[in-house]
């Protein structure tokens, strides 16, 4: 016959003294899912109020109390255990190009293009007059803000934001946290594809900047700051809502504003820049949750008055 102690540790599983005659329920918590019954060779789902009645009871009495003698058979048990997902570096490399495919994709389609091209709309008919009407208010009064633009400013900057994502990424991976780490890598692809894309504008572009202490004055269109600054903005909104995407998207309007009185964007390239962030931030970060977004622009038409427009929807 086999002997078995009466009390096993929980954390070791070695013998230890002990008076008690059962084992506590918490070691079928840790081992047992489904169970596979007597004579059935099926795998049993159990449901809610089933696996609570199961957990309170105690384990069969297999063992004699005193000499250790084992009176009974216990039964073969089927556990099912979900390991933890692990996430590395040498993984994420691996898969940050197809990521970046896959996040694009959703971020070309109908409703996008609309935004965008309501964005540059607004941004040219700036450009006819209100830009230089900008130019000539922040050429008299400039750095209103003083230190507070540049500070403004410096968080705007891409060497603060890429160091901030990686140290994201890396605590998601050290801790094994899941929702950090999606979090992280949509935060990752959208700034990739916003920097990209808008880069890749402001070459084709290549328009002049209010004065000429950076780039020359050339390259101003969009506000890359701008861009950048609302595609966090957006990714922090679409995970965790409202109540941290307002402050996200209140400090990304100050960097903003910060670029106009220090003079190197005029508010068209503001303007543009944080729409075109705003739609990737959103798109990415929707393709990661939901592979989808929460703001849609459909068509509307009144069911009285046969007026048509575009009707934005939010879904939470």
């Amino acid at each position: 016959m086999m002997r078995i102690p009466s009390r096993i540790c929980r954390t070791c599983w070695q013998p230890i003294p002990s008076t008690g005659r059962r084992l506590r329920c918490a070691i079928w918590q840790a081992v047992i899912l489904l169970f596979i019954l007597p004579g059935v060779s099926a795998t049993a789902t159990l449901k809610a109020d089933e696996i609570d009645d199961v957990f309170n009871q105690p384990l069969p009495a297999v063992y004699e109390r005193e000499t250790g003698e084992v009176e009974a058979t216990i039964e073969p048990v089927a556990a099912t255990f979900v390991q933890p997902s692990s996430h590395g570096f040498q993984s994420g490399l691996q898969d940050f190009l197809p990521m970046l495919r896959d996040d694009t994709r959703a971020i070309v389609n109908w409703n996008n293009a609309a935004i965008l091209g309501g964005a540059l709309a607004t941004s040219i008919a700036l450009r006819q007059d209100v830009d230089d009407r900008v130019r000539n208010n922040t050429a008299r009064h400039p750095e209103r803000w003083g230190q507070g633009s540049k500070t403004l400013g410096n968080l705007g900057e891409v060497q603060y934001h890429v160091a901030a994502m990686l140290v994201l990424y890396g605590v998601s991976v050290k801790r094994g946290d899941d929702e950090l780490h999606d979090f992280s890598s949509a935060l990752i692809s959208a700034y990739t594809i916003n920097g990209l894309s808008t880069l890749a504008m402001k070459g084709i572009a290549n328009t002049s900047r209010p004065s000429d202490d950076w780039n020359g004055g050339a390259f101003g269109f969009p506000s890359f700051h701008s861009s950048s600054s609302f595609t966090i903005a957006a990714v922090v909104d679409e995970y965790y809502g409202p109540k941290a995407g307002l402050p996200a998207y209140a400090l990304a309007g100050l960097i903003s504003w910060s670029r106009l009185d220090e003079r190197d964007h005029d508010l068209s390239d503001v303007v543009f820049g944080a729409a075109l962030g705003y739609v990737i931030g959103h798109a990415v970060a929707g393709q990661h949750l939901r592979c989808d977004s929460r703001v849609r622009l459909l068509p509307y038409f009144h069911p009285t008055e046969g007026t048509g427009g575009l009707m934005v929807d939010v879904s939470f």
